[in-house]
C-alpha cells in the first residue's frame, strides 16, 4: 500500500489494494462508487460479469445493498453466513450464490464508503475469500483491522484521483428543471406551480430520479447533480 498516495488513476490506486487484499488471501476484490451497473468500480471479477450483478441486485429488494446504502462499516455476508441476516432476500441470497458459483467466493467483508458529502448512497469495497465461516471469522480477528484501514485509504485517494469518463448528464430536461427549483429553495408544491404540473407530478419525478441516480433522498440526488456539473444553480 505504500505506492497508494503515487497512484496516477482509480485505476491503478485500485489495483494497489487489489495486491494488498490479495496478499492477505481473498480470491474477489471489488470497489465501487455506487451499486447502479454504471458506476465506476475497479475490481478482479470481470466487467460485464459486476454490471450484470449490479442491475440484477437493483432489480428487487437486496438485503445486502441495502445495508450498504445504510452506511454499514462492516458487513460480513456468505453462503454460510445468511442466517445472520434477520430478513434475508431471494435478489440478496442471488448475490451471494452467484459469487460463490462463478468465483468460490464463499465468505465476504464489504465496507460501505461515503460520498464526498459523508452521504452514504451504495459506494463501497467488497473483498471475498474462499475461506468456510470460521476460517472466515478467525481471519477478520487477525487481519479485518488491516483490511478496514487499508480499504478505507484506497477508497479515499481513488475518491481524489476519480474524473469521470463520461460528463454528460443523466437527467432529462424535466428533472433538471425541478432539480434547478430544488436548489433555488422551492417546496415541492411551488415547484409544481412553478411547471405547471401536479404535485404526483413533481414526487413522480424524483423517484424515478432517486432510482435512476442511486441514491436515497432528493438532497442526494441534488447534491450529485451539482458535483457533477448536470446543474449550475
Amino acid at each position: 500500500m505504500n505506492d497508494l498516495s503515487k497512484s496516477p488513476s482509480t485505476d491503478v490506486a485500485g489495483e494497489v489494494f487489489i495486491r494488498f487484499a490479495q496478499g492477505i488471501g481473498a480470491s474477489v476484490v471489488h470497489t465501487f462508487f455506487g451499486t447502479a451497473p454504471d458506476k465506476q468500480s475497479v475490481s478482479t471479477v470481470p466487467k460485464d460479469y459486476a454490471q450484470e450483478d449490479a442491475r440484477l441486485a437493483l432489480l428487487g429488494d437486496n438485503h445486502l445493498v441495502n445495508a450498504i446504502r445504510a452506511g454499514n462499516p462492516r458487513l460480513i455476508w456468505g453462503v454460510d453466513f445468511e442466517h445472520t441476516f434477520k430478513v434475508p432476500t431471494k435478489a440478496g441470497h442471488a448475490s451471494v450464490m452467484g459469487r460463490f458459483e462463478n468465483f468460490r467466493q464463499r465468505s465476504s467483508v464489504t465496507f460501505a464508503m461515503p460520498n464526498t458529502d459523508g452521504s452514504f448512497c451504495g459506494a463501497g469495497v467488497g473483498i471475498g475469500f474462499e475461506d468456510t465461516g470460521p476460517q472466515f471469522l478467525k481471519r477478520m480477528d487477525e487481519s479485518g483491522g488491516a483490511l478496514a484501514v487499508a480499504a478505507f485509504a484506497a477508497f479515499a485517494q481513488m475518491r481524489i484521483l476519480y474524473k469521470p469518463q463520461d460528463q454528460t448528464s443523466p437527467l432529462s430536461p424535466r428533472q433538471q428543471e425541478i432539480l434547478l427549483l430544488l436548489a433555488g429553495g422551492y417546496r415541492l408544491s411551488q415547484i409544481a406551480d412553478k411547471l405547471n404540473i401536479s404535485d404526483s407530478a413533481v414526487r413522480l419525478y424524483l423517484v424515478n430520479l432517486r432510482a435512476k441516480l442511486g441514491v436515497k433522498t432528493k438532497e442526494q440526488a441534488l447534491a450529485l447533480a451539482i458535483r457533477n456539473g448536470w446543474i449550475t444553480p
